[in-house]
């Protein structure tokens, strides 16, 4: 859902996200220059360091699965919640680093931004409807009840 809600946000058709996004922004005023220090990534440990600068840029999408995460009333439950969040984001996230230095020189423009928040949309539909497909245990659409056959 909330990939759908920040695909949309990009297009400019749901502004009111924005007041989300602005929660963290005293705290990246602080670390930014930090991160920037970092670069060029050169080393290991360099990219861990700017990772974890990184982890604080803000995001509606990321403090919604921290929210989540918090619910949970455990360190262990908070922590897979985010460790599913961050692997199950990561081939989005690479796919759209490679994309997105393949076409660098598009125009910036509102056209842009609506392609790019519409196929963020996509993929958050998309997201959701893949693991819907697989919840009763088959393709064929008869869940757990597949084909059995019992001896005697």
């Amino acid at each position: 859902f909330m990939m759908v809600a920040i695909g949309i946000y990009l297009t400019g058709w749901l502004p009111q996200l924005a007041s989300v996004e602005k929660i963290g922004i005293p705290v990246w005023r602080r670390l930014e220059p930090i991160g920037r220090k970092l670069v060029p990534v050169a080393s290991i440990p360099k990219a861990i360091a700017y990772g974890m600068v990184w982890g604080w840029l803000p995001c509606g999408l990321s403090y919604s699965m921290l929210l989540v995460a918090a619910t949970t009333g455990s360190a262990v439950g908070g922590g897979a919640i985010m460790l599913a969040f961050g692997l199950g984001t990561l081939p989005s996230m690479i796919g759209a680093s490679y994309a997105g230095g393949r076409i660098g020189g598009l125009p910036g423009g509102r056209r842009t931004r609506v392609i790019a928040g519409l196929l963020i949309a996509l993929m958050g539909i998309w997201t959701a409807a893949v693991p819907m497909r697989h919840i009763g245990g088959g393709h064929d659409g008869h869940g757990s009840m597949q084909h059995e056959h019992h001896a005697g």
